[in-house]
């Protein structure tokens, strides 16, 4: 189980990022 630590995921890139990560299985710390 893999984590990724995002921030600014409220909009813009940072949302993005956090969507992308999700679709491919891992956890977002946001």
């Amino acid at each position: 189980m893999s984590y990724v630590l995002i921030t600014g995921t409220t909009s813009g890139l940072g949302r993005e990022f956090a969507r992308i990560f999700a679709q491919n299985g891992y956890n977002i710390v946001a």
